[in-house]
């Protein structure tokens, strides 16, 4: 969802975005405003103080330092305090990673371009010359879907579901089972066409395969990947906790199903949020074992959001990252001084995180991150549930279950039809509505309380389709509802869609996604 973009933390070389050079311990919006920003992304390294955006209009903005090329607009030096956009320009971006003085981001066409730093061969072009303008990878392509950068190496998945690594490789984080760098795109050792998410920092990799399975690899300070080793691996290997149940992950963090965020590794300044200080070499539960975590990001320390949309951070300190007007470092969660509900998006860079605050809590949103389980055909349904009392407060009984079942309409539902709300949300992870024509949902559960008490109802005309699927790259057949995460909240039911084009459509007048950026 769109929202007002807001920075803490670290804020040297510009890096703040409003137009100072100065660290902040509360959050500040970039001096660019605006309600329009859709994806962000944070930059690692004192050194490497870059932040990007994508807005609405598919417009890419970079600020921070320009050493090295890094911001990618024609210029080796001379930061900037606040946003200019690349040389490339363009209206056609989908997903950015700011790494270390590098940057990589994908465009809705599926190509994949980098710029900066390439003392490593990070930027993928068969070299090791610093490019000031974005470049394509010596794979070219058009079937890039996600990219993440590190220190000085980055990792990418095609739509086919393999998964790509290039740059540093000194600690084995390539995962080819070698420590030799590589200035041109490898697989990792694994192989396979299964990976659904990676996200790299530092010098650790972790990523998650379809089936929800959680592996890491690289760089083992401190346990740092979670297999009760301090071993640095050069080859994919699981956390110790196994399971198949994994949702997210994040160096030295894993989201599984139920809710709860599990940490390893570093925890010098209480990163892992455990209300301790002491290295973790496999994964133990966040302090307070709440289950309402819905995302998670790493760097120096933590930020978090749960299900209700508050933001949380914990850790190093230092520069004010937490968010809390302080500088005191923090082993257990402490929401930022901004508080609020209706965080969605963040990214930790280090000491510093940016955060999207959603414009309105009652819009249907679009998570075009990879989902855990589905098919290479095919996308799955999730519609979120927000259970509201009379008051339109959200329902704190984790009880409740929902259940969705065609009422109206040419269509059939595969998967779990029933699921149980936790903290007063029901989401679907494995539901696939295949269809045609005019649909009508509904939603039934003895926690709703709308006009007839216990449902409601979604009028949506299939197929919607869109022009490449932002999770498995291929059109799915005709008829089937391709959208990775359906957010409806029950007190008004509104709900929009963004376009490519930057306009905004109701979902529920059958409108037609166009696999735009979210």
């Amino acid at each position: 969802m769109a929202g007002q973009l807001w920075l803490c933390g670290l804020g040297t070389q510009g890096a703040s975005g409003d137009n100072t050079a100065t660290s902040k311990s509360s959050p500040v919006q970039t001096i660019a405003g605006g309600n329009d920003w859709v994806s962000v992304s944070a930059g690692l390294f004192l050194l490497g103080q870059i932040r990007a955006g994508i807005k609405t209009d598919g417009t890419l903005w970079i600020w921070g330092t320009a050493t090295n090329g890094g911001l990618g607009n024609g210029y080796s030096s001379g930061n900037k305090s606040s946003p200019v956009q690349t040389i490339t320009g363009g209206n056609n971006w989908s997903q950015v990673s700011c790494g270390y003085q590098s940057s990589a981001a994908i465009k809705t066409d599926g190509t994949l371009w980098i710029w900066g730093r390439n003392n490593r061969g990070q930027l993928g072009d068969n070299s090791i010359t610093y490019k000031s303008s974005p470049i394509q990878t010596i794979c070219r392509g058009n079937n890039w879907k996600y990219v993440s950068c590190g220190s000085n190496y980055a990792a990418a998945i095609k739509t086919d579901g393999t998964l790509w690594m290039w740059g540093d490789n000194t600690s084995g984080q390539l995962g080819n089972n070698t420590v030799i760098h590589r200035s041109s795109p490898v697989q990792t050792v694994a192989g396979g066409n299964n990976w659904a998410t990676v996200r790299c920092v530092g010098s650790i990799t972790a990523a998650l395969k379809k089936d929800g399975t959680l592996w890491c690899w690289g760089l083992n300070t401190d346990g740092s990947l979670g297999d009760n080793t301090t071993v640095n691996r050069s080859s994919p290997v699981q956390t110790i906790a196994f399971g198949t149940d994994w949702i997210l992950a994040d160096c030295q963090f894993g989201l599984k199903k139920d809710g709860t965020l599990w940490g390893w590794g570093t925890n010098t300044q209480g990163q892992l949020g455990d209300n301790t200080t002491i290295h973790r070499s496999s994964p133990v539960q966040v302090y307070g074992s709440a289950n309402t975590w819905t995302s998670v990001s790493y760097a120096t320390h933590t930020t978090a959001t749960k299900s209700d949309g508050t933001l949380w951070c914990w850790g190093n300190n230092q520069y004010g990252g937490l968010g809390d007007n302080t500088t005191t470092h923090r082993s257990s969660p402490v929401q930022t001084v901004a508080f609020g509900t209706r965080w969605s998006v963040q990214t930790t860079g280090t000491g510093a995180f940016i955060a999207i605050y959603e414009n309105d809590s009652n819009q249907l949103g679009v998570n075009t991150q990879p989902v855990v389980g589905y098919n290479s055909n095919q996308l799955l349904v999730q519609p979120k549930i927000n259970i509201n009392d009379s008051a339109g407060s959200l329902v704190r009984i984790a009880t409740n279950s929902v259940t969705v079942a065609v009422q109206s309409g040419t269509a059939t539902l595969s998967g779990t039809t029933t699921v149980a709300a936790v903290a007063g949300v029901a989401t679907f992870t494995d539901l696939i509505l295949t269809g045609s024509g005019n649909v009508t949902l509904r939603f039934t559960s003895s926690g709703l309380t709308l006009v007839d008490s216990s449902s409601f109802t979604v009028s949506l005309t299939l197929p919607i389709i869109p022009k490449r699927s932002e999770v498995s790259g291929k059109v799915p057949a005709s008829g089937q509802l391709n959208i990775g995460e359906l957010a409806v909240n029950i007190a008004d039911k509104k709900g929009y869609v963004k376009k490519s084009d930057g306009t905004i459509v109701s979902l529920f007048n059958g409108a037609v996604y166009d696999g735009g950026s979210f």
